[in-house]
């Protein structure tokens, strides 16, 4: 959970006579919870932006709700509330910024010049486009007034120490929420290839434009990673080997397009089917290329990718879900299949095809009671994967 992993990490930090926490993301609140816990008194001023409250909700913390996955007004405003509360710092004040995933929508605003209806179908179009993450968490800082390491020049002379929840496969955590208090790392001859990929050459000027200057270090800043999907993967791993369980890691990451992962997974179904029983797990974070206006998210679709190819198959159970408790446009975290799922779904009433070139895998999966539901979890470290063969 993201709190004690913020006592634990805070506990090894000499603690500053003055402090301003900033959170921001899906795991804000728990996060700076932490942060209370562990340093109190020397916490003048708790600001969190999030994208949904608890019923718990402490007292002692500011707390906003921004949009996810599109910035829209209300994460324009609470960031540029944020902006304003650490516009006057001084050198004896110390930034406490707790940065969990879902932060680059939620944490958010246009640079200069440009408009926050620009802003925000530019988000649109990234995430319709089939674009990897990393591809848009590239794009996305050079349009925006606090990615980049921008937020992290704006709080100088303020000493700063981030903590962060990561939610992306690279090692380098300017890519979690592309990176507001972290040095932009990308070269201009590589925004050109994604811009080229695309089809977007015609607006290199809009993005080029956007390349910020080098980030001056503070030497009394320290980055610290608190959590990441590698650590999840182990505590799963470790749980289900505590339960006498025969599992494997998937050592490739489960990327791409979530149709196109789902087979690659029903493959790899396949092939160890002879070594079962066994747990194959996994993780990443797959795409989607929208053509149609159904419900679900990259998680469903890639479950219902994989029904389609173990038809006629037997012993195959795949569970794909988002470790955030949300998936895509719909209620659910996710969904599983077996070698019936496909077969139900038809007689339901409902094309699973269709389903799956509409883009509407939640519909399939809940008419058959095959989705994955946890509510939203407070956390975000990227997706998983488990595939049991028994």
């Amino acid at each position: 959970m993201p709190g004690p992993k913020v006592r634990e990490a805070m506990l090894k930090i000499e603690k500053p006579d003055s402090c301003i926490v900033i959170a921001v993301g899906k795991a804000a609140i728990q996060m700076a919870e932490g942060a209370r816990d562990i340093w109190g008194a020397s916490i003048k001023t708790s600001i969190v932006l999030t994208n949904y409250l608890p019923s718990d909700l402490p007292p002692y913390q500011e707390v906003f709700l921004g949009n996810h996955p599109i910035p829209k007004s209300e994460s324009f405003r609470a960031s540029r509330l944020i902006w304003e509360r650490t516009a006057s710092l001084s050198k004896k004040d110390t930034v406490l910024f707790l940065l969990s995933g879902g932060g680059s929508s939620l944490f958010e605003f246009p640079r200069v010049g440009l408009s926050e209806n620009l802003l925000t179908d530019w988000y649109k179009r990234f995430l319709s486009s089939g674009a990897s993450i990393r591809e848009v968490n590239s794009l996305r800082p050079l349009l925006s007034g606090v990615k980049a390491g921008r937020f992290r020049k704006h709080c100088e002379p303020s000493a700063m120490i981030q903590l962060i929840l990561s939610d992306v496969l690279e090692p380098d955590p300017f890519w979690v929420s592309s990176g507001p208090a972290l040095p932009y790392p990308i070269q201009r001859s590589a925004i050109e290839r994604i811009l080229d990929r695309y089809g977007w050459t015609e607006d290199s000027e809009l993005f080029l434009k956007g390349i910020p200057p080098d980030l001056k270090k503070d030497p009394r800043d320290q980055v610290i990673v608190i959590g990441s999907l590698e650590l999840a993967l182990q505590a799963a791993e470790s749980f289900a080997v505590k339960m006498g369980l025969h599992v494997e890691r998937i050592k490739t990451p489960i990327i791409g397009e979530a149709k196109e992962a789902g087979k690659t997974l029903a493959e790899l179904a396949k092939r160890k089917k002879t070594e079962g029983p066994l747990i194959l797990i996994g993780g990443g974070e797959t795409t989607v290329t929208l053509k149609g206006n159904g419900r679900g998210g990259r998680n469903q679709e890639l479950v219902l990718s994989f029904a389609r190819e173990i038809r006629g198959e037997s012993n195959l159970l795949l569970l794909s879900f988002g470790t955030d408790g949300i998936d895509g446009n719909s209620k659910n975290a996710g969904g599983f299949a077996d070698s019936s799922t496909w077969k139900n779904i038809l007689s339901s009433g409902i094309d699973p095809e269709f389903a799956l070139e509409n883009n509407d895998s939640a519909t399939a999966l809940e008419a058959i009671g095959n989705t994955f539901i946890t509510q939203p979890t407070g956390t975000n470290v990227n997706d998983v994967q488990i595939l049991v063969i028994t």
